[in-house]
């Protein structure tokens, strides 16, 4: 039997894959190292010195080659609406003609306006005003087509007050736009109650009427921009009862309200359905954090960011203690060094799919992060701790009573590199606190050593003493552990193999290995 040719099949079966294209397919650009190749690119793309060395950017031209094959087929995709609503502000055209062109062959399909952002390449072009102009001109159109839109994706228009006006978009699903209008600071009304998603840049969105189908919310305010009463976030939030994702990034200069003690929202939210959170600030002062005011269930995945020192940590962990003490997470991560971050997760989920992750940076009272934090987590269902390598740890922290502080940990993993390892077993073996032999981890039964070898050092004397310290730090860990009561069971070595050539260092290292051997009852090398 003859093999079956695109050509062979019906008009019926080819509009049908011609539909199927314009949802999996669209024409769009490639970046370079996006790993898929296509063949042409504008001249002036080519010229870029910058791209005379790197991967020149192409144009995915896509099924529009497969229109060209031959009139019947051409006549199918032009009869296919479907395919050219897509891509309206898509093509790399600077003639505005070419968009009403598409826009007729789109018929009555909802248009997707998404204009791709070129900056990436046309900034280091000599012909960036041709692409200004170009988009400018484009701009010009989206007024007269918003209406009509099913996707807007413009980062690039700024009054957005304006364009949208004060008319309702029942056909809008997907909204992705930054508002940077001086005349409306920080609201923007948006009049789309079968938004499902969006997107909105210096400005909290005000909704007249409650939106039953948005599912994810994106807000991001910057620095430079004074920012709205915290009300209005609670005031928009309380409109999106179905709300399942929600990513607020907010800079300095934010809250009049928020850091006065004295007042609070007028209002809680519920938001039944929420499934990930992502709240990042630039503000140091959270004496009132936003999370405190949103009910959500105990298995949101959350994300707690600041970029400065947090001076009430005991609030902001309160606010996410419901988060902090979900039933399914036992593996708690702890790194620090310049940053103070913690992960609670579910043993084996590495897909990140749900948890807490809390980080703070610039921060200078690391001790008492250590003592505080385990009075807001389920200490008794946590069963595996990680203690990340941290770069320029300074810091001398509690560390081993803050492990005492989990009896039923079975497991810890201490990650260390050549650079850190001398300074994270000191803080591990050099506390103060009055903890005696029998209350460390009456439970545990396997450390893990994660070696990183970030910082090769070639001299033979460093690498000899750096291992003796960790070594010997490593079967006092043990040895304390013994005299409590409890012998390890395992002692498993992981990462990388150290890179020092020389025959003494491995010799060292045999040496310790065999001293640490006799507090354990196995030794597992996984080294690569």
């Amino acid at each position: 039997m003859a093999p079956l040719n695109l050509l062979d099949l019906n008009d019926d079966v080819l509009r049908a894959v011609s539909k199927a294209l314009a949802l999996v397919h669209p024409l769009h650009w490639e970046f370079p190292g996006s790993g898929r190749a296509h063949d042409w690119g504008p001249d002036f793309y080519r010229d870029s010195t910058f791209l005379s060395s790197t991967p020149a950017a192409k144009f995915c031209l896509g099924w529009i080659y497969a229109s060209h094959v031959c009139a019947r087929l051409r006549n199918i995709m032009l009869d296919t609406p479907s395919l050219w609503a897509g891509i309206i502000f898509a093509l790399p055209s600077p003639s505005t003609s070419v968009i009403k062109t598409l826009v007729s062959r789109a018929r009555d399909h909802l248009l997707n306006l998404i204009l791709p952002v070129e900056d990436w390449c046309t900034q280091i072009n000599s012909r960036t005003d041709a692409w200004v102009s170009r988009n400018n001109a484009k701009k010009t159109l989206i007024p007269g087509y918003i209406g009509r839109a099913r996707v807007v994706d413009i980062w690039q228009y700024h009054d957005w007050g304006v364009c949208l006006g004060t008319r309702a978009y029942p056909d809008l699903r997907v909204l992705t736009i930054k508002h940077n209008s001086f005349d409306c600071l920080h609201r923007l009304e948006i009049r789309a109650p079968n938004l499902v998603v969006l997107a909105l840049g210096y400005a909290v969105p005000c909704f007249p009427f409650s939106l039953p189908f948005l599912r994810k919310l994106n807000i991001y305010l910057p620095s430079e921009r004074e920012g709205p009463e915290f009300q209005l976030i609670i005031d928009a939030l309380n409109r999106t009862p179905y709300l399942e994702e929600l990513d607020l990034t907010f800079h300095e200069y934010f809250w009049e309200h928020l850091d006065d003690p004295h007042w609070a929202p007028s209002t809680r939210v519920s938001l039944p359905n929420l499934r990930s959170a992502t709240i990042l600030r630039g503000n140091h002062s959270d004496t009132q954090p936003m999370w405190m005011y949103i009910d959500a269930p105990q298995t949101t995945k959350l994300e707690l960011g600041y970029e400065s020192q947090v001076p009430d940590r005991a609030s902001t962990l309160a606010a996410a203690s419901r988060q902090l003490t979900c039933a399914v997470y036992s593996r708690l991560r702890l790194a620090i060094s310049y940053t103070w971050e913690f992960r609670l997760e579910s043993d084996g989920d590495y897909s990140e799919a749900r948890g807490v992750y809390y980080h703070e940076y610039m921060c200078e009272t690391n001790a008492d992060l250590v003592r505080v934090l385990p009075s807001y987590v389920d200490k008794q269902r946590i069963r595996h701790i990680e203690l990340a390598s941290a770069v320029n740890y300074d810091f001398r922290i509690p560390a081993l009573g803050f492990l005492c502080s989990f009896p039923n940990v079975i497991s810890l993993t201490v990650e260390t590199d050549n650079g850190t390892a001398q300074d994270m077993w000191m803080s591990l073996l050099g506390d103060t606190s009055p903890v005696g032999p029998s209350q460390v981890l009456p439970a545990f039964d396997t450390l893990v050593i994660r070696h990183n070898d970030s910082h090769p050092q070639p001299e033979i004397e460093a690498p000899l003493h750096l291992l003796g310290c960790i070594w010997q730090a490593i079967s006092r860990c043990l040895q304390i552990l013994e005299t409590g009561g409890k012998r390890v069971r395992r002692l498993v070595l992981a990462g990388k193999r150290h890179h020092w050539k020389s025959d003494r260092v491995r010799a060292r290292e045999e040496r310790e290995m065999g001293v640490a051997g006799m507090y354990v009852d196995e030794v597992v090398d996984e080294r690569s």
